[in-house]
């Protein structure tokens, strides 16, 4: 909190409009301390130690999130915060449906005195198929290895395609399956090692397939969104929160290899008390299963929001290409390996766990990773 003070306070002392806006959010600091606040200058309070929102003014109005998508990118009820995230902040804010946050910025939800989430209530920053969750960034996460591309196979000897690599966050993403033929056989991609957490981000994608001749291998799952919940009393989660990664694609026809299942992304809690009676999960997402010599595999699935089940890896297109590996939870945090294919593709490998990180005194124990302790 002394960092967060201190910066706040040399702000206001030369004039600059930061901790001044509508809300009293813009450039907030880095550092700070916990969920309770401090007085800096004339009267700015900063929340949260991950990193630090700052309000020029107490909120003394409640926020109610219905049912909807937040894009965390254009929603005109966003102020900016650090690493150029939405925030929505109130004194106490309620999330009464399914909000589905998406956007290239993370979202942080703050409330001066409460956060609550009821049992109708979910916080959603996964990434499902195509649409990618809040603050997904690609270009911060170093790639995976690339799998071996393939000539094509028809089961005469021709090569086929290795499968991509699961993203990695929270624990390391598996392997590429190996394809093979009787002749030849190509490497699957190898994950990135795991990312240290160091800020606000979210969770890796998975890597692409090889591709099988002129069939793409199939596309990586993103890595799941980013979210920080912070609260100057309680956090109450009798609902869900989910930062999921997605399922990897499937590989094409002709041997193309299965795409990687993407990283769990982050969930971050921040309050002096923070219960949870409900679910939290940044499970990873599954591989894609791959191409064999006359179809295609199946796209893995999206990872779980139920604790402890794994999201299941795509079928492979036949009994001579890989299937894809399973998604991860706490009890399987890091990604399984695709399955190796005898004459077609190999299958995606899994991606990791991501992310749940708190700081408060927590009671609950549907979360999936386990948490990390602040």
């Amino acid at each position: 909190m002394a960092v967060g003070r201190a910066l706040c306070a040399w702000w206001l002392l030369i004039g600059l409009a930061s901790c001044r806006q509508l809300l009293g959010i813009d450039d907030p600091t880095i550092g700070g301390s916990g969920g309770d606040a401090a007085s800096v200058g004339d009267g700015t309070a900063c929340y949260g130690s991950l990193v630090s929102v700052c309000l020029a003014t107490t909120p003394a109005s409640a926020l109610v999130l219905a049912s909807g998508t937040v894009d965390t990118d254009s929603d005109t009820r966003c102020s900016r915060g650090p690493a150029g995230a939405c925030v929505l902040a109130a004194q106490s804010v309620s999330v009464l449906g399914t909000v589905i946050a998406i956007g290239s910025a993370p979202l942080i939800v703050l409330g001066t005195d409460s956060v609550s989430v009821p049992p109708e209530g979910t916080l959603d920053v996964s990434s499902h198929g195509s649409v990618t969750g809040a603050g997904t960034s690609p270009a911060a996460c170093q790639p995976s290895s690339l799998p071996d591309n393939g000539t094509g196979t028809t089961g005469s000897g021709e090569k086929a395609a290795g499968g991509g690599a699961g993203g990695t966050f929270g624990a390391v993403g598996g392997a590429g399956g190996m394809a093979s033929t009787s002749q030849v056989a190509s490497s699957g991609g190898a994950p990135a090692a795991m990312v240290a957490l160091t800020g606000l981000r979210a969770g890796c994608p998975g890597g692409a397939g090889g591709s099988g001749g002129p069939t793409p291998g199939g596309a990586g799952g993103a890595g799941g969104g980013a979210i920080y919940v912070i609260a100057g009393g309680t956090i109450g989660i009798d609902g869900r929160v989910l930062a999921m990664g997605a399922g990897g694609r499937g590989g094409g026809m002709v041997g193309a290899g299965g795409g990687g299942g993407g990283a769990g992304g982050l969930v971050a809690l921040e309050a002096p008390n923070i219960d949870v009676n409900g679910t939290i999960s940044a499970n990873g997402g599954a591989g894609g299963g791959a191409g064999g010599a006359t179809a295609g595999g199946t796209d893995g699935g999206d990872g779980s929001a139920t604790i402890g089940q794994q999201a299941l890896g795509g079928s492979a297109a036949d009994a001579q290409a890989g299937a894809g590996g399973n998604g991860t939870t706490a009890s399987v945090p890091s990604g399984p390996s695709g399955s190796s294919g005898s004459l077609g593709g190999g299958g995606g490998g899994g991606g990791s766990v991501g992310i749940v990180w708190v700081k408060g005194a927590l009671t609950g124990s549907q979360i999936s990773p386990n948490p990390t302790l602040e």
